[in-house]
């Protein structure tokens, strides 16, 4: 019980309908106390020496330097402050926390998968971290202060991770949804200069429809059509007349002009950020890293064929150069930041996160738990056809 939730309240309900179910008189409310405190302390024992014999000294010594003072405010209590928006200085602030956070964290994850306990005790133990002071910390026992840190590092590198991930998409969607105003915008003015000038290149054409001597030079014509509409104007309203750029060129032409926007806020956060699939074959994950060498060795994305076929047909245009051989490097490095954003908690997922994780991360294993799981008694759970109900949706 104690596994799964080590607090007083929960220990005390499971104990009483224990007591019911069993026909067993209720004992005394001291009674009561001393083994809801005996259970705790056993699993605190349990806990602490599981810590000392996994947990190295030089690992403690780095556990315990978050409690030391440096001015007035401990390491531990720079980590636990949170971010409260997405400016540029905020965010660096959170990556360092990051980097402070991942080797420990890493030590943690070892640790806390020995522990055995619930992910409700992780959270338990962690908040007792958040509640105590530095001071207070480092004045409890030994190892029940190194469990609080363990927990709260499992906890907290996971909830920073998915604020620079938060980080990572606003700003993306920010700076496309400038784009589309930009296109808009764009496109309504272009628009508005093709409508004035489109009644000018009826009057030159008209100049083809006259009646002109024959022997009248090319040159006459062409002086008084620049007459009518200036040369550059008429290069211009010719090109729309070919082109008829809409808002989806104005809009991949604002991303690569402003790209240097993009590298310059999302390469950091983007570094740090750990993606996986759900399939093991996933193209994703290849375009994924192409982008971290990209970034880490700061050259070209190299083309590959499967990246060309993940284009959409509309999008070819912008995202593709030579005939649509090649990727337009800038268009198609922001397209795919767009679509990882879209693909998280389908395709994709955030490694060491609490709310982009995978699903299958959250599930318990029957054949690993099958004896916990019977205990609960829930003849539902075992007797449900989940498949059949599906077939009937």
């Amino acid at each position: 019980i104690t596994r799964q939730d080590i607090n007083s309240n929960f220990i005390l309900n499971e104990i009483i309908t224990f007591f019911r179910n069993e026909k067993i008189i209720r004992p005394y409310h001291t009674t009561l106390q001393n083994i809801i405190s005996a259970s705790i302390n056993k699993e605190h024992d349990r806990l602490a020496n599981i810590i000392q014999n996994y947990l190295t000294s030089y690992e403690t010594k780095q556990l315990f330097s978050l409690l030391v003072e440096e001015g007035t405010l401990s390491k531990l209590a720079a980590i636990k402050q949170d971010s409260k928006d997405f400016k540029y200085k905020i965010i660096l602030k959170e990556l360092d926390k990051l980097k402070t956070l991942k080797p420990l964290y890493q030590k943690a994850n070892r640790i806390i998968l020995k522990l055995e306990v619930s992910k409700q005790n992780i959270k338990y133990y962690a908040d007792l971290a958040i509640f105590y002071t530095a001071y207070e910390l480092r004045r409890l026992r030994k190892n029940l202060t190194l469990l609080y840190l363990l927990c709260y590092i499992w906890i907290r590198y996971q909830k920073v991770n998915d604020n620079i991930l938060d980080a990572f998409s606003h700003f993306i969607n920010k700076f496309y949804d400038k784009a589309k105003e930009y296109a808009k915008q764009k496109s309504l003015e272009t628009t508005s200069e093709y409508q004035e000038q489109l009644p000018l290149v009826g009057d030159i054409l008209n100049l083809f429809l006259e009646d002109h001597e024959e022997d009248i030079k090319f040159k006459a014509i062409k002086d008084k059509a620049f007459e009518i509409i200036k040369k550059d104007s008429l290069a211009t309203t010719v090109m729309q007349l070919k082109h008829q750029e809409g808002e989806l060129f104005y809009r991949w032409q604002f991303i690569a002009s402003n790209f240097l926007l993009v590298s310059k806020n999302v390469y950091p956060l983007f570094k740090e950020l750990e993606f996986a699939s759900i399939y093991n074959d996933s193209h994703w994950v290849s375009v994924i890293a192409n982008l971290k060498t990209k970034i880490s060795k700061s050259t070209d994305i190299l083309t590959e064929h499967y990246m060309l076929k993940l284009i959409p047909k509309r999008l070819k245009p912008y995202l593709t150069i030579e005939n649509f051989s090649k990727i337009n490097q800038k268009s198609f490095e922001f397209w795919c930041y767009l679509k990882i954003i879209y693909n998280l908690r389908g395709e994709l997922y955030l490694k060491d996160s609490i709310y982009n994780n995978h699903l299958d991360k959250e599930l318990v294993s029957l054949r690993k738990d099958q004896a916990k799981i019977e205990k609960l008694d829930l003849p539902l759970l075992f007797n449900f056809d989940i498949r059949a109900h599906l077939k009937e949706k």
